[in-house]
């Protein structure tokens, strides 16, 4: 076996002194005016996002404000999602993008989805139940369709599936929110 060379071998003295490479990083001079400006944004944004946390999940407002700021978006999600309903997967993003607007996923149906009746059986036994959403839209005009015959087709295929005793009790143009809510208050 062969030992190393002397020339081979590290050198006692670094190539810098600490105090010259922090001499080298302060002579940059002052910063910038966009990041200065970067940096009051997002302070706003840690506000925004703690007034946020406050309103929706106050009993979560330390679990969440306390994990590292790349992980705050995440612990909210996980905890909104407890507290309300899941949110959409992939919404794990930065804070500015939640104190602008939450993301939701829109599950809304389509005028010919609603027209086509291609759907499960609960969702058009719910359909029933509330008044027609595309009231005085274009294309009803234009098919001639009868404001209040357009969910004629819908009650006779609700009608197949639980009978007429249960479909004659449904007010041919439905019921509205209010009233839907005022039925079912103090229920399961």
């Amino acid at each position: 076996m062969r030992g190393r060379k002397a020339d081979e071998t590290q050198s006692p003295q670094p190539e810098g002194w600490a105090l010259s490479l922090l001499a080298d990083v302060l002579k940059v001079g002052p910063p910038r005016l966009s990041e200065i400006i970067g940096c009051l944004e997002q302070i706003e944004t840690v506000k925004e996002f703690r007034a946020l946390v406050r309103m929706l999940l106050p009993d979560y407002e330390l679990e969440i404000m306390g994990a590292p700021r790349n992980r705050r978006v995440y612990k909210f999600c996980y905890y909104f999602g407890i507290e309300y309903y899941p949110l959409p997967a992939n919404t794990d993003c930065h804070p500015l993008d939640w104190v602008n607007g939450m993301p939701v996923e829109l599950m809304a149906m389509s005028y010919s989805a609603y027209h086509g009746l291609q759907m499960r059986p609960g969702y058009l036994l719910l359909l029933s139940l509330v008044i027609y959403p595309y009231e005085g839209d274009e294309r009803d005009i234009e098919e001639d369709i009868p404001s209040n015959g357009a969910k004629v087709p819908l009650l006779d295929l609700v009608q197949r599936i639980v009978g007429e005793e249960i479909v004659s009790r449904i007010p041919k143009d439905g019921w509205t929110a209010e009233e839907l809510h005022r039925m079912t208050d103090g229920t399961k």
